[in-house]
């Protein structure tokens, strides 16, 4: 696991790691932000082999007011499953690219 540190952010909200250099058999990456989703990523190298498991937390969140959807049919929709965490991800040549959700 990495070490908890303060990373320098650009304006763009981008920023950089290098302790996933060299060998391993598996990392764990968290990134949390204010105002947004945190991001949670198990990184697993087998034999050559890496694997990537993204944390998802559903919670079931209720409407205050029912959303209908079509009255015709009596379709209305009263809650909704959220994930806690952002868990948009894109790999990059040797770049992996994390897109936090706004609460």
């Amino acid at each position: 696991m990495l070490n908890r540190e303060v990373l320098d952010v650009d304006s763009n909200g981008f920023f950089g790691i290098n302790a996933l250099t060299g060998s391993y058999s598996s990392k764990n990456i968290s990134i949390e932000r204010k105002d947004y989703k945190p991001f949670f990523i198990e990184i697993k190298n087998t034999g050559g082999s890496i694997s990537y498991k993204v944390k998802k937390n559903f919670k079931i969140l209720k409407w205050k007011k029912i959303d209908t959807l079509d009255s015709l049919n009596n379709y209305y929709r009263v809650d909704d499953y959220i994930n806690v965490y952002s868990s948009n991800f894109l790999l990059k040549n040797d770049t992996i690219w994390v897109f936090l959700e706004k609460n």
